[in-house]
């Protein structure tokens, strides 16, 4: 990426010249005729330090007057992360002379705000930070710039950007937003817990169910934290669910439900079961998208599904925990399949912005490699670079939780799966059809056949309104 800057060396050149070798005697008459033989050095050897002061220089971009650019971001659940980031931010303000203002929106007010902000886009930032979900409905109220340019420069650097993830942000071969950092969803296990309950860790739903009996304790272990209503972290474990089960929300052409199976009425059956067991921790009903991160980490949950940030957390503040906890790759259905739900974190420049030449500068340097795997460090290995050279570095390699949450991109797909992501798609996972059919189920309030089908009747009725 081009960073700009002002350079000032001060150099030693040195001038050397060579000696030569020394010549044969002379005899030299001089007054009061004495006689003084001597050795004659026709060239002398001379070293000479000139220091020099030499500027360089590389060209800002103009900048009108009135320039500024406002970025808004979603906040970090890594403590201190977002000052790491403004700390960037203010370094490409230092190189380029572009001021930029950032705002830190929480993740469970994005919903509304940027439905807020498309009814009224004169109140859209010029870039802006969504999840991949969030794309189709920015591009398809033609919101967002052409950022294809980019993408290609981006695209030169460590392996370049992973082509999955770029295809989500691409239509008719142009790429609308910048896919910056992959918050994989690992799976993590208690696995002292399993242990001492002597049952072995699980790698399938069907081992989770058969295991969770014997890991409950009433009021202080719980055998699986599903934070069942927040907005994110609950609509990837029910994809994630229902696709190993079989089932799907809509047709691959997104036009038609396909909720109402009865591969996800199975799947809600599994959900019923673990609730029947008492396996769910009691405040679950009103738990929001960070209860999961605060049950793992206060030892109250042995099974959770979440972004890196609970790996990262308890490597910094609790590293023995850390040591008995696994995080996996996602458990299987009874197929085999392990599919997991992702919903990149994703950069663009939204059609408000005055100054889309300026905003393509910041989002280079916030989504180059360089910067991009300092902020992954920062939240200590919380995310997965979406370079694909990345995840083969030894800091993720050699440790088998960074590998188990690279390894789970492979696994991973956009939560519109198996149809392509639309505006559609979007309301669907952002209205957290899914997760309140979930909800329903483990709180009694229907059976998994009528929530199956309260959820169909939603879904299409998304669907209609699109279409």
């Amino acid at each position: 990426m081009k960073r700009y800057f002002v350079l000032s060396l001060v150099i030693a050149l040195s001038m050397v010249f060579s000696a030569a070798c020394a010549q044969t005697p002379e005899t030299v008459e001089i007054e009061k005729t004495v006689v003084v033989t001597q050795e004659v050095i026709k060239e002398v050897v001379t070293t000479v330090e000139v220091e020099k002061e030499v500027i360089v220089e590389v060209e800002k971009p103009a900048i009108p007057e009135d320039a500024k650019i406002v970025a808004w971001m979603q906040q970090s659940f890594v403590e201190g992360v977002d000052d790491f980031h403004r700390g960037q931010v203010e370094e490409f303000t230092k190189f380029t002379g572009i001021p930029v203002e950032v705002t830190y929106i929480n993740g469970d007010d994005a919903a509304a705000k940027f439905n807020a902000a498309l009814e009224a886009p004169e109140t859209l930032p010029d870039l802006i930070q969504f999840d991949g979900i969030w794309f189709p409905l920015f591009k398809e109220a033609d919101r967002l710039v052409d950022v294809s340019d980019v993408v290609a420069t981006l695209n030169e650097d460590a392996g370049g950007l992973n082509p999955n993830l770029v295809s989500g942000v691409t239509v008719d071969g142009k790429q609308y937003a910048v896919p910056w950092m992959a918050d994989a969803m690992a799976t993590f296990i208690r696995k002292d817990v399993f242990e001492q309950a002597g049952v072995p860790i699980p790698t399938t739903y069907q081992e989770l169910l058969e295991a969770c009996p014997k890991i409950n304790v009433p009021g202080e272990m719980s055998c699986v934290g599903l934070n069942i209503n927040g907005y994110g972290d609950p609509e990837e474990f029910s994809r994630a669910l229902i696709w190993a089960f079989g089932g799907a929300a809509t047709d691959p052409e997104g036009t038609a439900a396909t909720i109402n199976s009865a591969e996800t009425i199975a799947a809600l059956e599994y959900i019923k079961t673990l609730a029947d067991q008492e396996s769910y921790p009691p405040d679950f009903a009103i738990s929001d998208d960070y209860s999961n991160n605060q049950w793992f980490q206060t030892g109250l949950i042995a099974y959770t599904i979440n972004g890196g940030s609970i790996g990262a957390w308890l490597a910094e503040n609790d590293p023995e925990m850390y040591a008995n906890t696994a995080m996996t790759i996602p458990l299987a259905g009874e197929g085999g399949d392990r599919p997991m739900s992702i919903n990149p974190m994703t950069l663009a420049i939204t059609t408000n912005s005055k100054y889309p030449d300026l905003a393509k500068k910041l989002l280079e340097w916030m989504a180059s490699a360089e910067n991009s795997w300092d902020y992954i460090e920062a939240t200590n290995y919380a995310h997965v670079s979406c370079y694909m050279d990345m995840v083969n570095r030894p800091v993720v390699q050699e440790d088998e939780n960074r590998k188990a949450m690279a390894v789970t991109m492979t696994y991973s797909r956009y939560a519109s799966w198996p149809a392509p992501l639309s505006s559609a798609a979007t309301e669907i996972y952002s209205s957290r059809v899914l997760s309140k059919m979930l909800m329903n189920v483990m709180t009694g309030e229907m059976t998994p056949e009528e929530a199956a089908a309260d959820a169909e009747a939603k879904i299409n009725e998304i669907i209609a309104r699109y279409q």
